[in-house]
């Protein structure tokens, strides 16, 4: 969880994700919205357009 307080510019990176749930500013994803490809990897996340992005970082 990210952004708790609203604040939408919060960032979340993690080195092995492996989240049921992500959240930023009250937009959230639980695991069966978070795609396969990035179970276990380094990911970051923010919010664009009050939809979530999840990429893989490399």
């Amino acid at each position: 969880m990210a952004g708790a307080q609203g604040n939408t510019e919060a960032r979340i990176f993690c080195r092995d994700f492996r989240a049921e749930l992500v959240a930023i500013a009250g937009h959230y994803k639980v695991l069966d919205d978070i795609p396969e490809k990035l179970r276990g990897k380094a990911v970051q996340i923010w919010l664009e357009n009050d939809q979530l992005k999840l990429v893989a970082l490399e």
